[in-house]
């Protein structure tokens, strides 16, 4: 069985992919062909080192390490893996039997990657990957690449409620894509991961919906700093007037702003203010309870969303129907 392997010249130390390697009794691997890529000169032909030339050192995870020579105060290297909490945000099929994925991770943020052999039930992949959905992933990480490669998926959650109610599968295809079109690839934001977890499970509770999607909404804003501004006059820095029932909110200008400056503003009850900075001091039984507020409230910051993003994308529209692309 051959493996293939890359070779330091400087220290001939070289990982492969575990193929369970049969080691003899003097620790030299036994009826493998190790092939060696010359890093020296790509162009040539790579040489074949035997059974009798390879050293077995061990393993790390799933890697076996070799050596030409004996090992003596040698380091060994690896191919790094990755194993981390993620929501499955998007999949698109790949071929009959893989898919490409996007996942937001717990401690990696935003992965999109490739799962090869996914839809093989051959259990490293729990079926295959499906959006609304919660799990373990294992994934390699290789510099200069665009995906990921995903190398197992085992599936703990499946987030029923946002598949079958139509007020939660709007919020939660929303939050989803949101998600997947605001974050940056892996630039993690474990608070984004939270808040996405927490409202997806909420959507069990229908009078949850709608504070869970807002505190997910107003914590993605933050993550991806365009944080509002609700104390001051966003385009002045001045104090506002708080006498005023109704401000004008700018989503270019990330807040409240005068009255008389032009432009994108929209009106806003000083009440949907009030609640906004309740969410942003994290008193969520305060903004809860004002459930006339909340739904205003995420529509604000949804029209906040459309405004970065240049367009109202079509879970955005089938989570708040008034909305339009700009």
């Amino acid at each position: 069985m051959g493996l293939r392997i890359e070779i330091n010249h400087e220290d001939p130390l070289a990982s492969v992919r575990k193929r369970g390697p049969q080691v003899d009794g003097g620790g030299r691997l036994a009826h493998a062909a190790l092939l060696v890529n010359h890093r020296d000169d790509p162009r040539s032909t790579p040489p074949c080192v035997t059974d009798h030339d390879a050293y077995y050192i061990g393993l790390s995870r799933d890697i076996a390490v070799v050596s030409a020579l004996p090992a003596v105060g040698v380091s060994i290297l690896t191919v790094p893996q990755i194993t981390d909490n993620a929501i499955c945000l998007r999949r698109w099929d790949f071929s009959e039997t893989s898919q490409t994925v996007s996942l937001l991770t717990l401690d990696h943020g935003l992965i999109r990657g490739l799962a090869k052999g996914s839809k093989r039930p051959d259990g490293r992949f729990s079926g295959g990957f499906d959006p609304l959905t919660l799990g373990q992933v294992t994934l390699i990480i290789k510099a200069g690449k665009d995906l990921a490669t995903m190398t197992e998926w085992h599936l703990s959650e499946v987030y029923w409620a946002a598949r079958q109610h139509l007020i939660a599968n709007r919020a939660g295809i929303y939050m989803v894509d949101l998600a997947h079109r605001m974050l940056k690839d892996q630039d993690p934001h474990p608070e984004v991961f939270h808040a996405l977890d927490s409202a997806l499970r909420a959507c069990d509770e229908r009078e949850r919906i709608g504070i869970e999607t807002l505190i997910f909404q107003w914590r993605l804003m933050d993550a991806c700093g365009y944080r509002p501004e609700l104390n001051r006059d966003a385009g002045t820095g001045e104090p506002l007037d708080d006498s005023l029932d109704v401000v004008r909110f700018s989503p270019i200008q990330g807040g409240i702003i005068e009255s008389t400056q032009a432009g994108d503003a929209v009106k806003v009850r000083r009440g949907t203010i009030d609640l906004l900075r309740s969410v942003a001091e994290g008193d969520f039984v305060k903004a809860a309870s004002d459930v006339e507020g909340v739904p205003r409230a995420n529509r604000l910051l949804a029209v906040c969303f459309r405004s970065l993003l240049g367009e109202a994308p079509e879970a955005m529209q089938w989570a708040f129907r008034e909305l339009k692309s700009s």
